[in-house]
């Protein structure tokens, strides 16, 4: 990963004795900002009143006023991490500096596109990687090495890719397990420090997935802490490294109350939904197909709704592509259409009714 500016302890004024404490204890600016006070304190040695003065400091100091087009042109150089090329028509890839959600139903493709990224990551960004590793934590058991073997076989068949190639990729995929929400919880809130000392180059972090531990919380109101704990600290890494990408799945409930459109609602209610920059819904493409399905984009800060049709077979995310559908009609109004037409032409089975209503 590469570190963001405004990093260096010295260009503050701190004082020389704390500046020298805080550095030996291997922070940077922004790498405090990401530290409880308490952890600051029993790294350094430094007091809690002390610590806070510090963090002030270094908050001024990076409150910065910027224009649209300073902005504009740092994110026009952020790279992107390529899914393929069905759902990148709808994504553009996935954005580093956010957090990219896909939910849905069981073998919906969630786990496998995360181990797609797993593969693709590694690239280099001219083929849509971003030429860095990935942290996988693994809250479902549903990583699988062998996954990554066999997509990574199947594109050596055109990228010529030798058997020690293959397996130096798995090299570059760290796992982390989490049994139980605390164990989540102190991963992420530790990231940061899990990076810097094992020194490696993480570009993607992915989590499969957030909503694994929610039935330890009885009260929603404890549902929703949660999901902030976990997200706030990877929001705070992207101040830290501008090119790291974060990637979450989400398990999905039904609204019983929904009795036209699809009933699917994804877990973790409002503080998921805000605290995510792009929310893709994956379902299946029909009743009858069971390799095929549609990734819909429901909610980014600049792209619209939209679906891409994509599949699953042994090369991962296969890279076949039917037309993507830009506009998406409402999936209510739809069915509400679909089923007044059925009961009018009398196919639908209540349609014994129809001279009833339509007479």
């Amino acid at each position: 990963m590469t570190l963001c500016e405004d990093n260096d302890l010295t260009s503050y004024d701190l004082g020389p004795a704390t500046t020298k404490r805080l550095i030996e204890a291997g922070y940077t600016a922004k790498s405090l900002l990401l530290e409880t006070h308490e952890a600051i304190s029993k790294k350094t040695g430094l007091g809690l009143r002390s610590i806070r003065i510090i963090l002030k400091k270094i908050n001024l100091s990076l409150t910065k006023i910027s224009t649209a087009d300073v902005i504009w042109e740092q994110r026009r150089k952020r790279p992107r991490l390529s899914i393929n090329r069905c759902i990148d028509d709808i994504l553009g890839g996935i954005e580093t500096g956010g957090i990219t959600e896909f939910f849905g139903k069981s073998g919906t493709g969630k786990t496998q596109i995360c181990h797609q990224l797993c593969v693709n990551v590694q690239k280099p960004q001219s083929k849509g990687g971003l030429g860095g590793n990935v942290l996988y934590i693994d809250a479902e058991g549903t990583f699988r090495p062998e996954r990554l073997v066999e997509i990574a076989e199947q594109e050596s068949k055109t990228e010529c890719k030798t058997k020690h190639e293959i397996e130096s990729m798995l090299q570059t995929v760290y796992v982390l397990k989490a049994y139980n929400s605390d164990m989540l919880s102190d991963s992420i809130q530790k990231l940061h420090t899990t990076i810097k000392e094992k020194g490696i180059k993480i570009k993607l972090i992915i989590i499969d997935s957030v909503s694994s531990f929610f039935f330890e919380f009885e009260r929603y109101e404890e549902q929703q802490d949660y999901i902030i704990n976990l997200l706030n600290p990877l929001k705070k890494l992207f101040e830290i490294y501008h090119d790291l990408a974060v990637v979450i799945t989400n398990q999905v409930t039904e609204n019983k109350r929904i009795f036209f459109g699809d009933p699917v609602v994804a877990l973790g209610s409002h503080a998921l939904a805000h605290g995510v920059t792009t929310r893709v819904y994956l379902r299946n493409y029909s009743m009858d197909t069971s390799n095929k399905f549609i990734a819909k984009l429901i909610s980014s800060p600049n792209l619209p709704v939209s679906e891409a049709v994509y599949y699953i077979d042994k090369s991962g995310i296969a890279d076949k592509c039917l037309p993507v559908c830009k506009k998406v009609e409402d999936d209510t109004f739809s069915d509400v259409k679909r089923f007044l037409n059925e009961m009018k032409n009398g196919s639908h089975a209540d349609s014994k009714f129809n001279n009833e209503i339509y007479s």
